[in-house]
């Protein structure tokens, strides 16, 4: 099994180079995205080495990672909703990886990307359909990686480094055009004679953490010698006890970066002058130095397989070993877990006290059961759904609208009055025009721009922005916007066209959360207008607009609000669903408000965006014509 090791090393140029090359956009769009929660950066084998790398690049960009094995995940089961996860898998295949997507997955993180060094992998199969999940895949210019995924994790190192530049543009993350692989040769006769000892005590810190991590997990995947990982600090607390009472067996591999040459110099002027000692030191002022570290790493691997006669990359593994590796263990089998998928009410409840750390759980439950208990126990007329996020996903795939607008019409066709409630404008109709048949377009009611002008999907004179003028709270808005700088670069719809329904404020940039923030702090001075928030921009709108206008169509005809069971996507405070969920019969395929009264989701764990609006629509029961009921089980 495996490749030669040497001849691997042989193939890092080409591998480097590949990378140089590779499509970075998801990559760089996630870390966008997400920058500002803190991140959990999952591997197994030789992709906990890539998530090491991950972490501390994201803490070198002033981000928080914490890398961990998929069977530490098993510790975070509350807080996930905050945070923000890469998976990175090298072949997209083995358990763990797969296991650990699916138990993500179901715990519903801010965001999640699934990292794949592999094209078409069997993971890729797996991936939830959200606007919260991504999935970056990379083919290597070698297809077939190697027993200690070398050719994988240099590929990690490079797209994540070229990532993390486009997200800060800082020259730290810039990477020279070649690397001189191999420079650490010859190796003499007394560092081999350090490699034969029974035990190394690698110290490390900083730039060449990751890379130790890596050199121990390489010697013990190989049997090629016993490693201690230990930092320079954290050897002074006891470490050092193992170096009096083992000092023959043992000797020290000592990587520094320049930064930490003070503390190193220290450190080993105060060892016994017999402790044979391998020192490398490396410039930490660029990435240039991770790769110099990782390096080094290649070259102890190959130089104490040679001693031993192992190639690193052949081992001859022992069929306990091959069993243990197939072991059948599933993190995903947790009963919380379990009940969750059987109960919807467990599900709901856990999306519903998202961040709040000490809730009384049974009082959540108790507020759940009786809403949905209110939920399917009614008879609706109708339901008016947001769009963006609800009906629609721009980077979903088209099956999933597909099916929902089939749901739709088939409502339609027997009487159910549908509302459409959007940030958007015209925009929505036309494309509402291509999935809903003809003969309804005079039964649907579309809300356009948040609630500020109101028409059937049959009238094209909606929106009509020459009905009214410009609020003059929008200029005073734009006035205080020009007056903050990091503010009045940012790109902003609808001053041009002159829009008086809303002007929509994109938030695509480095920064956005800390932007997004003081925006809607500013918005919220200027009496007149009011903001609300969604993934990826802030709609400045109207007082008097309000996505729950659209009930005011409705009335007309005779219907109360409590004939329509609403759905939306952003029923958190600040989302740009929150007023229209804010109902007695509201049901949220996304975030949920902390209120226990209203706006709760119980659609299965895992389910978000245009799927658990499919899961809602088909657990809807016909009844007599142009009523139905909801018939979810809890």
């Amino acid at each position: 099994m495996g490749k030669d090791f040497e001849r691997e090393l042989q193939n890092l140029d080409l591998i480097y180079q590949g990378a140089l090359a590779g499509d970075i956009g998801v990559l760089t769009g996630f870390l966008q995205k997400y920058i500002h929660l803190p991140f959990l950066s999952v591997g197994s084998g030789g992709s906990l080495s890539v998530a090491h790398i991950f972490e501390y690049l994201c803490a070198k960009s002033g981000g928080i990672a914490k890398s961990l094995t998929p069977m530490e995940l098993t510790l975070f089961t509350k807080q996930m909703q905050e945070m923000a996860v890469l998976l990175f898998t090298a072949g997209g295949r083995n358990k763990d990886s797969i296991h650990a997507y699916q138990y993500l997955s179901e715990l519903e993180p801010e965001g999640l990307l699934t990292c794949c060094m592999c094209a078409n992998a069997p993971i890729k199969e797996l991936q939830r359909n959200n606007l919260h999940n991504d999935y970056f895949e990379y083919r290597m210019p070698i297809p077939k990686d190697g027993y200690l995924a070398v050719e994988s994790l240099v590929s990690s190192m490079v797209l994540l480094c070229r990532a993390f530049e486009g997200l800060t543009g800082s020259s730290f993350f810039r990477l020279p055009g070649t690397v001189s692989w191999g420079t650490h040769k010859p190796w003499t006769e007394q560092v081999r004679s350090i490699l034969a000892k029974e035990t190394l005590i690698v110290l490390h810190g900083g730039i060449t953490t990751p890379a130790a991590i890596d050199l121990e997990s390489k010697f013990s995947e190989v049997s090629l010698g016993n490693i201690q990982l230990v930092d320079f600090r954290n050897f002074a607390h006891g470490r050092h006890y193992w170096l009096s009472d083992r000092r023959d067996r043992t000797a020290i591999v000592s990587m520094a970066g320049t930064s930490m040459e003070t503390i190193a110099d220290k450190t080993l002027g105060l060892l016994p002058q017999d402790i044979p000692v391998i020192r490398f030191d490396v410039e930490d002022k660029t990435v240039d130095g991770l790769f110099s570290s990782f390096d080094f790493v290649f070259q102890l691997v190959l130089q104490a397989g040679l001693l031993r006669g192992i190639n690193p990359g052949k081992p001859k593994v022992a069929d306990f070993g091959k069993k243990l590796y197939h072991l059948s263990y599933n993190i995903c089998n947790q009963d919380e877990l379990k009940n969750r998928r059987k109960d919807p009410v467990a599900m709901a409840v856990y999306r519903k006290y998202r961040g709040i750390r000490c809730c009384d759980e049974e009082a959540y439950r108790k507020a759940g059961l009786a809403y949905l208990r209110r939920l399917v126990g009614k008879i609706f007329k109708g339901v008016i759904f947001d769009y963006d996020g609800t009906l629609y996903d721009k980077h979903g795939e088209e099956a999933g609208g597909i099916a929902v607008f089939e749901q739709l019409n088939q409502l339609l066709s027997r009487g159910i009055k549908i509302g459409i409630a959007t940030g958007r404008g015209k925009s929505v109709r036309s494309e509402l025009k291509k999935v809903i048949s003809k003969n309804f377009w005079q039964e649907v009611v579309i809300a356009y721009y948040n609630g500020g002008c109101i028409g059937l999907l049959g009238d094209d004179r909606q929106p009509d922005k020459e009905a009214t003028s410009v609020p003059k709270a929008f200029d005073e808005v734009k006035r205080r916007i020009d007056l903050v700088p990091e503010l009045s670069l940012l790109e902003i719809d609808g001053i041009t066209d002159k829009n008086p329904f809303q002007w929509t404020i994109f938030m695509d940039t480095y920064q956005s959360a800390s932007q997004m923030k003081r925006l809607l702090s500013l918005c919220g001075g200027v009496p007149g207008v009011k903001a609300v928030q969604s993934s990826h921009s802030v709609d400045i709108i109207p007082e008097t607009s309000s996505k729950v206008n659209i009930f005011a169509y409705w009335s007309g005809l005779g219907y109360t609000r409590d004939d329509f069971i609403v759905m939306g996507d952003a029923g958190q405070f600040g989302g740009n669903d929150y007023e229209l969920l804010n109902c007695p019969y509201a049901l949220s395929v996304d975030r949920v408000s902390e209120q226990m009264d209203v706006c709760w989701n119980f659609a299965k764990p895992g389910m978000r965006n245009l799927e658990a609006t499919l899961y809602y629509l088909e657990h809807f029961e016909p009844r007599e014509w142009g009523e139905f009921c909801l018939d979810l089980k809890g």
